[in-house]
């Protein structure tokens, strides 16, 4: 099994104009032995604590596919905090696996 992270492209910006804009993602093989991958995906998300206080921010976090040997592929659920933000141990446990392939797609309005 392997993982198949999609995100925008370095640098990328979007543009709300379909026919002329280009899109650009990134897409990145990582192999290697996936439980911390798979154990924190596995995590619950948090809910926040009565009055707690959360940032006003927003992160893209990749899209993910988990790919078996024959090809098939599903796309996990990214566990988030309390904040509803991305849990980073998933994050963490991604990138410290070895990129295999690194391809940049792009795409023309």
């Amino acid at each position: 099994m392997h993982v198949v992270e999609c995100s925008l492209g370095p640098g990328e910006v979007r543009v709300l104009e379909p026919e002329t804009s280009t899109i650009r993602v990134q897409e990145i093989t990582r192999g290697g032995d996936l439980t911390s991958l798979l154990a924190a995906l596995d995590r619950p998300s948090r809910e926040a604590d009565p009055g707690q206080a959360c940032p006003a921010v927003a992160i893209l976090v990749p899209e993910l596919y988990l790919v078996d040997r024959d090809g098939r592929a599903v796309r996990p659920v990214w566990p988030r905090d309390g904040c509803r933000l991305p849990d980073e141990a998933v994050d963490d446990a991604l990138l410290a696996l070895p990129e295999v392939d690194v391809r940049d797609l792009e795409r023309r309005g």
